[in-house]
């Protein structure tokens, strides 16, 4: 699930400037070389979900009833993940190396949050360290689904549907303010 979100917003950083000639001669909306981007990230990564599920099925001998909370939460993060997919795209037509600033920030980010291990392991006083990566959140919640059958609140879904629902009001509006100009800046 990280390296997914990695390559979805890695990508879109980049995803433009990988298809300059192509947008300098066809009249397209930009939003959709965008959306491409993620459906070739998304279709990368689904068979090594798949495979994961028939694991779980086969580990539990049947499929407990919490797993199907798993479809939605993938469904509620695609949802968060296209507008900043977006978001990025236009921020790395305007700046080609931010793709590699995101590299860093994700790799970064894997080693202080609690991706690697549990965030119970950390220190009350440093806990607030933890959660600097916006993925802690929905990292934990699916570590307690697969590995301690127990579901999240919840206030927590809707508080990453209500950050989504934000998310994809400021990419709508950066959309419609800079449009086809950023072919310009290409």
């Amino acid at each position: 699930m990280y390296e997914w979100v990695r390559r979805v917003c890695v990508g879109s950083a980049q995803i433009l400037n990988n298809w300059k000639s192509t947008l300098l001669s066809v009249n397209t909306p930009i939003s959709i070389f965008i959306l491409v981007g993620v459906f070739q990230s998304t279709m990368a990564a689904f068979p090594l979900w798949l495979i994961g599920f028939i694991s779980l099925i086969w580990i539990h001998g049947s499929l407990p009833i919490i797993y199907l909370s798993l479809p939605l939460l993938m469904v509620l993060l695609l949802y968060a993940l296209i507008p900043v997919a977006i978001i990025f795209a236009y921020i790395g037509a305007y700046f080609t190396d931010f793709a590699k600033i995101l590299e860093m920030i994700f790799r970064f980010s894997l080693f202080v949050s609690p991706v690697l291990w549990s965030s119970d392991k950390i220190p009350s006083d440093l806990q607030w360290i933890a959660f600097v990566n916006p993925l802690a959140i929905i990292i934990n919640i699916f570590r307690d689904i697969l590995m301690y059958n127990k579901t999240s609140s919840i206030n927590l879904y809707l508080l990453i549907l209500v950050i989504a629902i934000l998310l994809n009001m400021i990419a709508i509006k950066l959309v419609n303010n800079i449009g086809r100009r950023v072919v310009k800046v290409l």
